[in-house]
């Protein structure tokens, strides 16, 4: 008999907010806790952003929360 298989991949989603923060100390990387999002995006044509890995996300939401800015990012897959 045929074997049929599905592939599910979870990719990895960011909720980000722009909010004016405080300034304070400056943080060595090694003091930052590890995560598997970056800590630095920018933004890049075609609704994208690419992050301080050089790994591209998708613009899936853009919305006013109560007047913050608030982006969900989806990961998109290596080429």
């Amino acid at each position: 008999p045929e074997k049929h298989y599905i592939h599910e991949t979870s990719s990895l989603k960011a909720r980000v907010q722009q909010v004016q923060v405080p300034l304070g100390d400056a943080a060595r990387p090694s003091h930052l806790l590890t995560s598997q999002l970056p800590l630095m995006w920018q933004l890049y044509p075609e609704e994208r952003y690419m992050d301080n890995n050089s790994r591209l996300w998708q613009i899936q939401h853009h919305l006013m929360v109560r007047g913050v800015q608030e982006l969900l990012l989806k990961l998109l897959p290596d080429d």
